[in-house]
């Protein structure tokens, strides 16, 4: 063998042919999250009963998936401030460069208000642990300053209007409900009925594989997902089911089966390997 190759790469020489350089693989993008995942918060409001188990589905889903654990920031009930949230998004635009993989998923209260701050028309509010809220327009000014490619999730009631200009071909933004939509939880999941059925159910249980191939895509999820979270919370008094939103992401990939690396060959496709 050793002779035989010592051959063709002197042919490659009386020839005058240059031998093709092998392109060494991409490297790896790098991959950030920041999950926030509220159950207790000060003031008068309930407590939630999920928000805390959508962040530690998330946490599981990015671990399977190659996020690093020092590139995953935890912000769970007393933890979830409105300054550690601000500041954690600031950490998540500082982090993701044009080649990185980034998520930001949010679960917990949200507030809706009218002409609020100055602002017309309704407006949807994060609503941190210490109950100082976070505008929809203060959010998507963080993550419309993320690059590379990005997903961005809020699970809670009005959560698609959050929307803020945040989608785009590069930033996939999903929502647990519309606009004028109540999310709900299921107790008995610990979780909200959208991680239930996205992260727990189709991603990490396998049955969002709609096309049978044995894996679950992202896309795949959400379609199986906003179907099953509309149909179990039918007959949801007295604001109805919940309708799952989805927007931009045309140029992201995230969980989608890595192509297999090209063969790497010498003259006349001799000696693939």
């Amino acid at each position: 063998m050793r002779r035989l190759a010592l051959l063709i790469l002197g042919l490659a020489v009386v020839l005058g042919t240059t031998l093709p350089a092998i392109a060494a693989p991409a490297p790896a993008p790098e991959k950030w999250a920041l999950i926030i995942g509220i159950d207790r918060h000060q003031g008068p409001t309930r407590t939630n009963v999920g928000a805390v188990g959508d962040a530690n589905a998330f946490h599981t889903l990015l671990a399977q998936n190659g996020w690093p654990e020092d590139h995953i920031r935890m912000l769970t009930d007393g933890a979830a401030t409105q300054a550690a949230i601000l500041e954690g998004l600031q950490w998540m635009v500082e982090k993701c460069g044009p080649s990185t993989e980034c998520v930001v998923h949010y679960s917990g209260h949200t507030k809706q208000m009218n002409n609020a701050g100055g602002i017309e028309g309704p407006h949807e509010y994060l609503w941190p642990t210490d109950g100082r809220f976070i505008s929809d327009t203060q959010f998507a000014d963080y993550v419309r300053q993320l690059q590379g490619i990005s997903w961005i999730d809020i699970a809670a009631c009005e959560a698609a209007g959050f929307d803020h200009g945040v989608s785009s071909p590069r930033r996939l933004f999903t929502a647990a409900s519309a606009e004028d939509e109540k999310g709900y939880e299921e107790p008995s999941w610990r979780t909200s009925v959208w991680t239930g059925f996205l992260v727990q159910r189709a991603l990490l249980g396998g049955q969002g594989d709609s096309n049978g191939d044995g894996h679950v895509t992202l896309r795949e999820a959400i379609g199986w997902a906003g179907e099953q979270a509309a149909q179990y919370t039918t007959g949801q008094q007295p604001y109805g089911p919940q309708h799952a939103y989805s927007a931009g992401g045309e140029e992201t990939n995230f969980f989608e089966p890595q192509a297999a690396p090209a063969r790497r060959c010498l003259l006349l496709n001799i000696f693939c390997r």
